[in-house]
């Protein structure tokens, strides 16, 4: 007895063969296109690009700071600074107030803050820490979140 192979039409697409194979690539391409992009972070991305673009510097001060010698490190340090804060343009000139206001609360607040480095942390390229440490001191001594970066006009590290 022999069987009679009857072969499938060239030009017929793959989803039309079965309709689980239809509702699986319809799912899929559905699952693709939704997946695309999100318009909340789009807009958020925006924005943070459009307020960034509209940062001032404010100057925060010229700072030298003896660090502590630490029990695993062998010697200390002293680091010597003088920093700006990126301030919205709105704010610039409220914050440039406040931080004549509360000077010795700020200076105090920023001696703490940077004793607390490691060696690890001055050695950093990028001074993340340091930078994220001056940003929470001003902040927190200003009671706001204005300050949305900090950068240096000057920096110097020295070994004791």
């Amino acid at each position: 007895m022999a069987m009679i192979d009857t072969p499938a039409t060239p030009d017929a697409a793959p989803w039309t063969r079965s309709p689980r194979t239809a509702i699986a690539c319809v799912l899929l391409l559905v699952g693709l296109a939704a997946g695309c992009y999100d318009a909340q972070a789009l807009t958020q991305a925006k924005r943070e690009q459009a307020e960034r673009m509209r940062l001032e510097d404010v100057d925060l001060g010229k700072y030298r700071i003896t660090l502590p010698k630490l029990p695993h490190a062998p010697v200390g340090g002293v680091v010597d600074f003088h920093a700006f804060g990126q301030v919205p343009n709105r704010n610039r000139k409220a914050v440039e107030r406040e931080i004549k206001q509360g000077d010795a609360v700020l200076r105090n607040r920023m001696l703490i803050a940077v004793r607390t480095l490691t060696h690890a942390d001055v050695e950093d390229p990028e001074l993340t820490n340091l930078r994220e440490k001056i940003a929470k001191v001003v902040n927190s001594s200003l009671n706001t979140d204005a300050v949305k970066g900090v950068g240096f006009y000057d920096l110097r590290f020295s070994v004791l």
